[in-house]
């Protein structure tokens, strides 16, 4: 089944569109949402003047969870940065089937494609757990790029952050151990969730299975490797959250030879 698609322009807007007091409540949130998406990722890296022609023309749009933002096969309507929550990045599979790739959380933008190329999407991008974002249209992007040189160099630096998920993702991917894989992919999802030095990395808004799905494993697998990891010391797991406590170490485990030991208890940890 498609996921509920609430994307720009589409005139199937999520339910606070209608609704006067949630207008005015994501208006406030406008200002801290710029706020959010100036402490890391891709526009931190570009100069003053940018960044604030950027934040001129975006609205704060909220997504609930399995809400889709685009879907393979979409045309463009403009990027996205995400301010809090965290958005899936889904990849068709050769039958039709859109398979969870990647986590972006916040100060990642997505969606820039059709800016450079014109063409149809070819990735999917749903919420995973209850989001906002900040939207910028397509035509405002057009503009922008065709006012400055440099604003169509600083929009084309985007893609540079796609490649640089795409060869993780697939780095990641072509780990044989499976436990090292798992602990591969948490490190990779969680690499933008800290927004102060010092502040713990996280995963949250994922179920089990999602993360099976993420790092190619069964989930009962996904499950057994958490308990293993928890043990260690390495990461605490709670409903729908995981935080990396000692993600050094997660990062060498992953690189080294050998397996897991078997985790002192057999209790499993529990399902969600």
């Amino acid at each position: 089944m498609r996921r509920k698609k609430y994307s720009a322009g589409s005139g199937n807007r999520p339910p606070h569109e209608g609704n006067p007091t949630s207008r005015r409540s994501l208006r406030l949130q406008l200002a801290d949402a710029k706020r959010a998406v100036l402490e890391r990722g891709w526009l931190t890296e570009q100069d003053a003047p940018f960044q604030r022609a950027i934040l001129e023309r975006a609205t704060v749009e909220s997504f609930p969870a399995g809400a889709s933002v685009f879907h393979p096969g979409d045309y463009g309507s403009g990027i996205y940065g995400v301010v809090r929550g965290s958005f899936g990045v889904f990849v068709p599979s050769r039958g039709g089937e859109e398979r969870l790739a990647h986590i972006l959380q916040g100060g990642s933008w997505f969606g820039y494609g059709p800016i450079i190329t014109r063409r149809q999407r070819i990735l999917g991008f749903a919420a995973v757990e209850p989001s906002v974002a900040l939207h910028v249209p397509l035509g405002a992007l057009d503009k922008l790029a065709t006012s400055d040189p440099g604003n169509l160099r600083a929009l084309l630096t985007l893609r540079e952050y796609g490649m640089d998920i795409a060869i993780a993702t697939v780095a990641d991917l072509l780990i044989p151990a499976v436990d090292k894989r798992i602990a591969a992919t948490l490190l990779r999802c969680a690499a933008f969730s800290a927004a102060e030095p010092g502040r713990p990395l996280v995963v949250s808004g994922l179920t089990q299975a999602q993360i099976g799905e993420l790092a190619n494993a069964a989930r009962d697998v996904v499950n057994r490797t958490l308990k293993r990891l928890e043990a260690k010391g390495w990461i605490e797991v709670s409903y729908r959250k995981i935080t990396l406590l000692d993600p050094p170490a997660l990062d060498s485990f992953c690189s080294s030879v050998g397996k897991l030991q078997q985790a002192p208890t057999a209790e499993r940890c529990p399902p969600y």
